[in-house]
């Protein structure tokens, strides 16, 4: 402001300091309810993902009367196939196969990198284009995963044995065919993809028994970090059953197959036969 004798008056230090120390409350006050907001719109989009996932998946089991199983040889590479069968129903989105809470560098990117192995004519047969990343399960993350086993640990080269939606297929395992729709006796109480566990080793399955390949602690409330053995009680996963709808459930409740000695509610979700 200008006096009456024209000299310019400012702000005074202590003045400024309020100032600022009011902004900062604000801003203080903001960003949590900011930060749960980006987080619930990234948890709804995640669940849209996975629904469009889902709708795909229903294409194809119509289709094939089975489920696309989770790995096989694709360029002499143990690789991930379901994506890849199932993208075909999309129109070649992979954008759908990125949960906005994941890191933006593990999107399934349609460049080609210098290095990983590259698909070939041959591996059409599982959806793959020729040239394109080959989806090594040792080495290329995903934000989601496949149930391929099951919650009973059992790992057979049997499909009528198999409890989850199917492992690996010919020519990764010679007698192992796809599970067949009809074994999947209830689907609206049957997992079929989750948040997965990303750390570059099995991103693109599940599993209840196993710390590394438990379904993901993406979304949910922000509490004390737990080491990758502890399951999260307050953060969790979005999870497709194979009917196509998408319930969220947490780590540990996902993870969680007996209670006081008795099956949990969750284990027999994880079976293709609705049985703990």
């Amino acid at each position: 402001m200008v006096t009456r004798k024209g000299r310019t008056k400012g702000f005074t230090l202590v003045e400024l300091l309020v100032v600022i120390g009011i902004i900062a409350l604000l801003i203080g006050i903001l960003m949590p309810a900011l930060t749960r907001a980006r987080e619930q719109a990234n948890t709804t989009k995640c669940g849209a993902n996975l629904h469009t996932i889902g709708i795909a998946l229903t294409m194809y089991v119509s289709q094939y009367n089975a489920y696309p199983g989770h790995a096989s040889l694709v360029s002499g590479t143990t690789a991930a196939i379901w994506p890849t069968r199932l993208r075909s129903y999309m129109n070649g989105d992979q954008g759908v196969f990125h949960c906005p809470s994941q890191d933006p560098n593990f999107e399934w990117s349609k460049v080609v990198p210098t290095t990983g192995k590259k698909a070939t004519a041959a591996d059409s047969r599982f959806g793959y284009e020729p040239g394109e990343l080959v989806l090594d399960v040792f080495t290329v993350p995903s934000s989601y995963g496949y149930n391929d086993w099951g919650g009973t640990g059992l790992v057979t080269s049997d499909p009528r044995l198999q409890k989850g939606l199917g492992g690996d297929i010919p020519p990764l395992a010679a007698n192992c065919k796809e599970v067949r729709a009809g074994q999947v006796k209830v689907a609206a109480d049957m997992i079929a993809i989750a948040d997965a566990t990303t750390d570059r080793s099995w991103d693109w399955n599940i599993d209840p028994l196993q710390f590394d390949q438990w379904p993901g602690r993406i979304h949910g409330s922000k509490g004390k970090p737990l080491p990758a053995t502890i399951p999260d009680p307050a953060r969790g996963a979005n999870v497709l059953f194979c009917d196509g709808h998408v319930e969220w459930h947490t780590q540990k409740e996902l993870i969680t197959l007996r209670i006081n000695g008795q099956p949990s509610a969750m284990a027999p979700r994880w079976n293709n036969d609705n049985k703990p």
